[in-house]
Parts: C-alpha cells; sequence; structure tokens
C-alpha cells in the first residue's frame, strides 16, 4: 500500500481586537469564504499530486480578529498553532476588559488553547538587564514605562513568529496605519517584506477580500 505523502498549508492572522457589530456578520463570511477557498485548493493540489494536506491556523488568539478566525478553522478540521504574547496565565490577557468580560476571555482563551496542537507562550519573564527597574517592572498590566515597552517588544515578537511559521497571512485591517510594533499594519509590512502573500479583509467597508 503505497504511503500518504502530507505537506503543511499555513495560514496565520492578524486583525484587530475591537470590530463592530454591523461588519461582524460580513467579516464572519469573509474569513469562512477565504478558509474554505484555501481549503478547497489545497484539496484540488492533493488529489492532483497524491499528497495529502495538513491545513494549519496561526494566531495570537487576542480577542477579535485572531479568535474568529482560530474558531473559524478549528470547525472545519485545520490544525491550531497558537503563538501567545504572554503566558496563558499572564493577567495581561483582557486587561482592558470589564471584569465578567475578561474572564469570559480568559476561558475563551483556554479553551482554544487546549484544542491546539501546539502552544508557544512567549515573554515569560522580563530581559534580566531590566532587574535594576523600579517594580512592578514585571506586572505586564502596569502603566511603568519599562512594563508597555516589555509589552510591545512581546507582540513584536509574536508577531514575527505568526510570519516566520505562515505561508499566508490573512489580515483584517481598517486600512489605517498604526504606529504599534506587532500590530495588524506593522504584521502586514513586515510580511510584504518577506514576499508572504497577505489577503486583506477590510474590517470597516464592504469590499470583497483581496491579495496585496
Amino acid at each position: 500500500m503505497e504511503e500518504a505523502l502530507y505537506y503543511t498549508v499555513s495560514v496565520g492572522i492578524t486583525g484587530h481586537r475591537n470590530l463592530s457589530l454591523e461588519n461582524l456578520p460580513r467579516i464572519k463570511e469573509q474569513i469562512t469564504f477565504v478558509l474554505q477557498s484555501i481549503h478547497n485548493e489545497t484539496e484540488r493540489t492533493a488529489d492532483s499530486f497524491r499528497f495529502k494536506p495538513l491545513l494549519r491556523i496561526v494566531s495570537c488568539l487576542s480577542e477579535g480578529s485572531d479568535r474568529l478566525a482560530a474558531d473559524k478553522a478549528l470547525s472545519m478540521g485545520w490544525q491550531l498553532l497558537a503563538i501567545l504574547p504572554f503566558p496563558l496565565q499572564s493577567q495581561v490577557h483582557g486587561m482592558d476588559l470589564n471584569e465578567a468580560a475578561r474572564i469570559q476571555s480568559k476561558k475563551d482563551l483556554t479553551d482554544l488553547c487546549s484544542t491546539a496542537q501546539a502552544v508557544i507562550q512567549l515573554c515569560q519573564n522580563p530581559p534580566k538587564s531590566w532587574q535594576h527597574a523600579v517594580p512592578p517592572f514585571n506586572d505586564p498590566t502596569s502603566d511603568n514605562a519599562l512594563a508597555a515597552s516589555f509589552r510591545q517588544q512581546c507582540y513584536k515578537e509574536a508577531s514575527d513568529i505568526v510570519i516566520e511559521q505562515s505561508d499566508i497571512i490573512l489580515a483584517i485591517w481598517n486600512g489605517l496605519p498604526q504606529s504599534e510594533s506587532g500590530g495588524t499594519f506593522d504584521t502586514i509590512g513586515s510580511a510584504l517584506k518577506r514576499h508572504i502573500p497577505v489577503i486583506l479583509i477590510d474590517s470597516m467597508h464592504d469590499s470583497p477580500a483581496r491579495i496585496i
């Protein structure tokens, strides 16, 4: 009996956390369309070359875009590679939400991680060179300037790993430039510099998904 050959197609997700309720149904439909199109094409290619595809979504699992794509991909039988900017138990997850929303968000994150093929947890400790800083240098929820800088580095590191692990980037973006390192705009730019194709879903306007 001929042994099946496997290959992996990985789709990284980047996008905004806060999506308007008005645009949410359309964004969900477009995520489904893009992932299903990739799924169908890889299946077609597999039939032609007798390869068996392993489809994988790569996500930081932030609220909003990241989790929408991860949920949809998992429902289609894809694997999940979770790249957490902070450890699963970190207080930074959902830090800007009210208590009830934060508890629910943490539960959703934990549930998604339990389904992942692998979970990479970054930034478990601040750099040793910061040990002299005034506490709470190691509190990711602190307003301390070093803590804020540490968080930004963690987001950037996670974004870079998502790009490195992906063949395609799916971006849910409002079209506006942003200064945050590791944010949606920065991730799109970094992926394009590395010649990784980016599929764009406009989070604000009703327009078709497109490759940029």
